[in-house]
């Protein structure tokens, strides 16, 4: 039996490596917009633990629909962090990620992390499960925000590794954590 990801984070992957569990990555292509709002019409307005779980289903059920019975389990996933009652999913460049952490300044956010997972072996389209999680995050002074462009996109982009408990920080800074009273990872 093989694990496909449905995911295109590396950390995700990574995870998986550092656990000892060998993954085969498979990127959905899902238009997520486009899910979230099917989502939202049959369903109504949804909050962002919800929608990261129909993100989460919609990637692992499309890559399932490409692979057909198979001895396989496809893991789909997808996080979005949630700041004084707005969304953000990735950031698309560096300089909107800068734009974020500026904006989280005193600020507290949620990440949110949904799961599905689909059983192929089954020979009839899978079963899925969902285990959300949600962590909270506070940032009181993320790293003088210009100095660290590129690696604020790349910390954004490993959130999913973020540990509950844990302060999110920008790299090379211990201040947020200090200010939080907390440690960072």
């Amino acid at each position: 039996m093989r694990l496909v990801l449905a995911s295109a984070s590396p950390a995700r992957l990574a995870t998986l490596a550092t656990a000892g569990i060998p993954a085969e990555v498979r990127v959905s292509g899902v238009d997520e917009d486009a899910a979230l709002a099917a989502a939202h019409a049959r369903r109504g307005r949804l909050g962002a633990a919800d929608d990261v779980v129909v993100l989460a289903r919609a990637k692992a059920e499309a890559v399932a629909r490409e692979l057909g019975p198979a001895d396989a389990l496809v893991l789909g996933c997808d996080s979005l962090l949630e700041l004084d009652g707005q969304t953000y999913g990735k950031p698309g460049s560096a300089a909107d990620a800068v734009e974020r952490w500026r904006r989280m300044r005193g600020g507290i956010g949620v990440l949110h992390t949904g799961h599905w997972l689909v059983d192929l072996r089954s020979g009839v389209g899978g079963t899925g499960t969902s285990p959300g999680t949600s962590t909270g995050t506070s940032s009181r002074s993320p790293c003088g925000a210009g100095r660290h462009a590129s690696r604020a996109r790349l910390r954004w982009s490993d959130a999913g590794r973020h540990r509950p408990g844990k302060t999110a920080r920008c790299a090379g800074s211990r201040r947020a954590g200090r200010a939080a009273g907390t440690r960072t990872t």
